[in-house]
């Protein structure tokens, strides 16, 4: 049996099983990746168009392209098509997206918040609530990492915030501060790395952030 087997989602069918396909299987993570950078590199040149925006031609790959990813019990053989697809685009359009730009700012002018290795340690609402007084983490796999304890941790991590002259206290102040830094690409990007970490999120979060708003 072939150690790695490329698979490819749909991204307009985003999250739906239906419509994975298997490209193939392979001896040598080097043969899988290479086969992964193939089927979005093929979309991208097809619907490259001179002065087309980096940003555009992305949007345009996120929503219609191939999505492929390795499965293999190999740990170092991973590959986010969507980040790939990113900086792909950036090179073929000669600039640097808007989002990347304004995250290398944040970079330069704030600390890069907690670490992977600092949140694998953290297990009990207690200890989640404590990050929120530092800068939220600029690594999206330290958010993913938070993710899973804030969907694992119970109680969730209720903080305090205002509205206006408004106070309330919500386990969605604790996920706003989780993501700030990383944005919205950055979200995509742990979406399409990771999909049942997604919707285990997305259930989590309309089970648990609504219900526990409470005003004062």
């Amino acid at each position: 049996m072939n150690k790695y087997c490329v698979m490819a989602d749909d991204n307009f069918h985003y999250m739906d099983e239906d419509e994975r396909s298997e490209v193939g299987r392979f001896e040598t993570a080097d043969e899988a990746l290479a086969a992964c950078r193939k089927i979005v590199d093929d979309f991208l040149a097809e619907n490259f168009k001179p002065g087309l925006t980096a940003e555009a031609l992305y949007d345009n790959y996120t929503s219609f392209g191939g999505d492929p990813f390795i499965v293999s019990d190999d740990p170092g053989a991973k590959f986010s098509a969507w980040t790939y697809a990113k900086a792909r685009c950036a090179e073929l359009c000669g600039e640097k997206s808007r989002a990347a730009a304004m995250r290398d700012r944040a970079h330069q002018n704030h600390p890069p918040g907690p670490s992977v290795a600092e949140v694998s340690a953290l297990h009990t609402t207690a200890e989640l609530l404590s990050l929120i007084e530092g800068p939220s983490p600029a690594d999206p796999n330290a958010v993913a990492v938070l993710l899973e304890r804030w969907l694992d941790v119970e109680p969730k991590p209720v903080a305090h915030s205002r509205i206006g002259g408004i106070g309330y206290s919500s386990s969605e102040v604790f996920l706003q501060w989780l993501v700030l830094r990383v944005g919205h690409a950055g979200f995509q990007v742990l979406g399409a790395a990771d999909r049942d970490l997604a919707r285990r999120f997305a259930e989590g979060f309309l089970t648990h952030a609504n219900a526990q708003i409470h005003f004062y």
